[in-house]
């Protein structure tokens, strides 16, 4: 018969101990050992190329458009960049090489009317591009509902470059404009400054007039995203970013979520 040796017998021991101290503790705390709660289970897919920085290519052909992020526009029909194009461009490009797997996650609407696929769109160590590029100063967070998904991680992403003053948040191109200034050619995607003189209702739509010349429009099934009534904004300097656009001669800017305005005296979105 072989007898155990000293080792042998202290490492049996040692095993013991350790499995009754784990049937004592439990299987340990399982905020611990799960992933985190968005963590993203995506589908994998391969890119092709960046088109600019906000909107991938696919291998099998799709466009996606990422949600939650507007970068700087690359110059179209020989009008040029805006500033900081090339440079989000680039930074997508260096996220994303030729061919390399990502992870899709579709929006809850998830195409756009131009029908590009809207989505979030992860690497394998789960960090999302646009958390990266938020981060960067690569472009302004934008909330469209429904895809409201990671708000809040990028939404964080976008006050540490912000808190830093990095990229879009340090260039003057992409200053606040005072609504006064607006002329009827300053469309596409703007910061605009002003304080709301007035209100009104439609049967789809709230109003709120920055200046004669432009005023804010929220889809009323957008408004249960906001807080209080609509008057309670009049008399309010803001900040609102989005898409302007022209129509009956007045410059207009659809806003669906609070994060896309925010209240110049405290900083605070409504």
């Amino acid at each position: 018969m072989i007898r155990p040796t000293r080792r042998a017998k202290k490492g049996a021991l040692e095993g013991a101990l350790l499995f009754w101290l784990a049937v004592w503790l439990g299987p340990g705390d399982p905020a611990a050992a799960a992933p985190a709660a968005d963590t993203p289970t995506g589908t994998a897919v391969r890119v092709a190329r960046a088109l600019d920085g906000d909107t991938l290519v696919l291998d099998d052909g799709r466009h996606v458009r990422l949600i939650g992020i507007n970068a700087p526009e690359l110059g179209k029909k020989g009008a040029p960049d805006e500033p900081l194009a090339q440079e989000a461009h680039a930074a997508l490009v260096a996220l994303i090489p030729r061919d390399k797997q990502v992870f899709l996650v579709p929006g809850k609407e998830p195409h756009d009317h131009y029908g590009r696929v809207l989505a979030h769109v992860f690497l394998a160590d789960g960090d999302a591009l646009q958390e990266v590029l938020l981060q960067g100063g690569y472009g302004f967070l934008v909330v469209i509902p429904p895809n409201l998904q990671y708000l809040a991680r990028y939404r964080r992403a976008e006050a540490s470059a912000r808190g830093r003053a990095l990229g879009v948040w340090r260039h003057p191109y992409y200053a606040p404009v005072a609504s006064n200034r607006l002329g009827k050619a300053q469309t596409g995607f703007r910061r605009v400054r002003g304080r709301i003189a007035k209100t009104w209702s439609s049967r789809n739509y709230f109003y709120f007039a920055l200046s004669p010349k432009m005023a804010i429009m929220v889809p009323r099934k957008n408004w249960g995203h906001f807080s209080g009534r609509p008057e309670r904004l009049l008399d309010t300097e803001v900040v609102v970013r989005g898409w302007l656009t022209v129509y009956r001669d007045m410059l207009r800017m659809r806003v669906g979520h609070p994060a896309m305005l925010e209240q110049v005296k405290t900083g605070n979105t409504f």
